[in-house]
């Protein structure tokens, strides 16, 4: 394999195409860490072990291929929400969260980023559908079961509230 450990590009680090599989992800790493073992190799390891890392968890790859493939544009939306947040606009950090949904459906935290904003705005059933579809994505995010809780609790439906709470506590029962 082509190995090219300094790479930017996790894929190029293992040697790897985009289209890749999670046994062809393992393979590749346990390849490269015998060309590159961390006693001899101690930098170079580090940068492969990051790449494997981020590749076999199906989440960070999805997002990094999302980055990979939309990268510039959900740079500059995010600079555009981030200016949107310091002047508390709702609507305009509502408008580009759709955007940034659009281009990345399945990154969680834009979800919960909605979620957020509509619960600014007091749309509670709106809040919690982000919420849920945040958990849906990422079932194990302790932050998406707690917002989903406040949301429920702001439409008085306790129960449900309860039943995030729970599982937020038990998902990090530290925080």
């Amino acid at each position: 394999m082509d190995y090219q450990p300094q790479s930017s590009n996790y894929y190029e680090r293992l040697g790897l195409e985009t289209d890749v599989s999670e046994l062809q992800i393992k393979s590749a790493f346990f390849s490269a860490v015998r060309e590159y073992p961390p006693e001899k190799e101690s930098e170079l390891h580090k940068l492969i072990r990051e790449a494997y890392d981020v590749l076999i968890n199906p989440h960070s790859k999805n997002e990094y291929d999302t980055r990979l493939t939309h990268g510039d544009a959900l740079a500059s939306i995010e600079e555009e929400l981030n200016d949107a947040e310091e002047n508390e606009d709702n609507y305009e950090q509502e408008r580009l969260l759709k955007k940034l949904i659009n281009l990345a459906p399945k990154f969680g935290m834009y979800r919960n980023k909605l979620g957020l904003v509509y619960m600014e705005l007091e749309q509670w059933d709106d809040a919690l559908s982000q919420f849920s579809k945040a958990i849906k994505i990422d079932p194990d995010n302790p932050v998406y079961h707690l917002n989903a809780g406040f949301a429920a609790k702001g439409m008085d439906n306790l129960s449900e509230a309860e039943n995030h709470f729970l599982k937020a506590y038990e998902l990090d029962p530290e925080d």
